[in-house]
Order: structure tokens, then C-alpha cells, then sequence
């Protein structure tokens, strides 16, 4: 079955290191796809960057935008597409 590449989006996570006890940002990246059949799919990169301190902008409700998505909800708000890219 064929998937339809709808864009890809990013989150942040909280991350503990357990040797220091600090917290650090983590951001992860995931390409959301479309199946010929209506279904909706995710799948995560495996890169990811690191920040000693959380971004301004951080989204730390990625996962859950992603599954409302995938049930038929609306976009996620850091998608990046084709559409709207700068290039």
C-alpha cells in the first residue's frame, strides 16, 4: 500500500540524567503519512538534538497533536511541508 508523505513535525521531551540529576530538552522529529486507504502513520527519526536549557518555543505536547492527528484531529502546529517551507 502506498503512503503519502504529509509533512514532518517536532517536539520536545524532558529528559532526567540520572549521573547529575539535571534535566535537559529533547528534541525529536516525526514524518507523518497519509495510505491510500485513508489511514493515517507516523514515524520517528532516529537524530534527535539536545538543549542544557528548554527553547522558547518548545512543544512538549508533540505526542499527543500526533495521535489526535492520526484519529482524525487536526494538524499538528509545528508541521513542516512542502506547502509552507522557505526554499
Amino acid at each position: 500500500m502506498k503512503k503519502r508523505f504529509f509533512g514532518t513535525v517536532h517536539g520536545h521531551e524532558t529528559l532526567i540524567r540520572h549521573d547529575s540529576w539535571t534535566t535537559v530538552s529533547v528534541e525529536y522529529f516525526y514524518n507523518l503519512y497519509e495510505c491510500e486507504d485513508g489511514k493515517r502513520t507516523f514515524e520517528a527519526f532516529r537524530g534527535r538534538c539536545y538543549y542544557d536549557k528548554d527553547p522558547d518555543n518548545a512543544n512538549f505536547s508533540m505526542m499527543a497533536q500526533i495521535s489526535a492527528w492520526i484519529h482524525g484531529g487536526d494538524l499538528p502546529k509545528t508541521i513542516n511541508t512542502l506547502n509552507n517551507s522557505t526554499n
